[in-house]
């Protein structure tokens, strides 16, 4: 799962009555959910690209009072297309709420963390204008804690794993002929786990139309390190890939000269002539020794990347770079090799999933900021209705 957006207090709108009161508990900024009226609090984003899988928003709480009985919540969402009738001057149209009950901690002050599932989620899609309601529903009957609940933040999450397929069977390979990523400039990479030892074995390759010219990732000759090659020659790199475990590699080519880059440290450098255009691009295989293992999060462009950027890309599977982006392909399982920058991959043989590598999906926008007050105010904040 991952983080796609982080709700804080001082982020939230508020309906014109009946909603909690922003306030400070501790110097932390909390919205305080009254014990016997229902209250509200809306946030507003836009869907993020790449959303999947089962959706839901996770409430931080803690109570203003010991006890072991239960909070009730409502979490809602209204999501609107571009061009839908729906007439935000004067209505709103919030899908059915969604509900969860949690027990408040036994000691005041202890935190508590209720995940309610958006199976209601009014069809969201990406870029989709967003606003998320998040209700104490202290009526129901199931709301049975006499005291005020402090919401300190809530996380919008979707169910994006960090996963890895395998293209490595003898007819297995991913590729595509469109959307590719060119020889000069570029930078490739990927994250890669080598499961059994194959000369030559495929991580990446471009092609150009007649098969005279080409680029690419192997391993070398002992199938337990990496090599850099082209149609004029390669060079191996000093490192052995231990089998099982998750190793970055990148490929930054700028005119002649190319830098393959092991967990974000130069590996080994080739130079050498070898310009033409890309007419396939393929992962493992494609015609070639299949790649032994698995692959994940590969991204590319057509651009040199600098040596930063690399151990900056390598951190995160989303792109920190947005310029000169060709392909991301998160790879999150053999059944899903879309590219949510173009065009997706083909994959010719079966495939495998599994586990991915050590790397976060990227840092999730928060939601609104604060500035820390000189001092705690005497009373609650007041925020304005609208």
């Amino acid at each position: 799962m991952a983080t796609r957006a982080v709700l804080t207090p001082f982020s939230a709108e508020f309906p014109s009555s009946n909603f909690p009161a922003l306030t400070l508990v501790n110097a932390r900024p909390v919205l305080a959910y009254d014990a016997s009226t229902q209250e509200t609090a809306y946030w507003t984003l836009v869907v993020p690209q790449g959303l999947t899988g089962t959706l839901s928003v996770v409430l931080s709480l803690i109570g203003n009072a010991a006890g072991t009985n239960s909070t009730y919540w409502e979490v809602a969402v209204e999501a609107v297309t571009s061009a839908d009738a729906t007439d935000l001057d004067s209505t709103t149209s919030f899908a059915t709420v969604n509900t969860g009950n949690v027990a408040m901690p036994t000691t005041q002050g202890h935190m508590v963390q209720l995940s309610v599932t958006l199976t209601n989620d009014d069809s969201m899609a990406a870029a989709d204008y967003l606003r998320i309601s998040i209700a104490r529903d202290a009526d129901n009957g199931s709301d049975n804690f006499a005291a005020d609940a402090y919401l300190l933040a809530a996380e919008f999450r979707d169910g994006a794993e960090v996963v890895a397929v395998s293209v490595s069977g003898a007819a297995d390979s991913l590729s595509r002929t469109a959307g590719m990523t060119q020889n000069d400039p570029s930078t490739v990479m990927f994250w890669v786990r080598r499961d059994t030892a194959t000369a030559f074995g495929c991580l990446h390759v471009v092609v150009n139309a007649g098969v005279t010219a080409y680029e690419g990732i192997y391993t070398n000759t002992a199938g337990t390190g990496l090599r850099l090659e082209n149609q004029g020659g390669g060079a191996d790199g000093s490192s052995t890939l231990t089998a099982g475990t998750w190793y970055h590699v990148a490929r930054v080519r700028n005119g002649t000269n190319r830098t393959l880059y092991l967990d974000g440290v130069s590996e080994v450098t080739l130079s050498g002539a070898n310009a033409f255009t890309t007419n396939i691009e393929a992962i493992s295989g494609n015609g070639i020794v299949a790649f032994p293992g698995y692959m994940s999060a590969f991204k590319s462009w057509n651009a040199a990347l600098t040596a930063d950027e690399v151990l900056q890309e390598m951190r995160s599977v989303r792109p920190m770079r947005f310029a000169d982006l060709v392909s991301r392909s998160p790879l999150f399982r053999h059944t899903e090799v879309q590219d949510y920058n173009g065009t997706g991959w083909t994959l010719s043989g079966t495939g495998l999933t599994d586990d991915g590598p050590p790397v976060s999906w990227g840092v999730a926008p928060i939601i609104g900021s604060w500035v820390q007050p000189s001092a705690a105010p005497a009373t609650a904040f007041q925020p304005n209705a609208f």
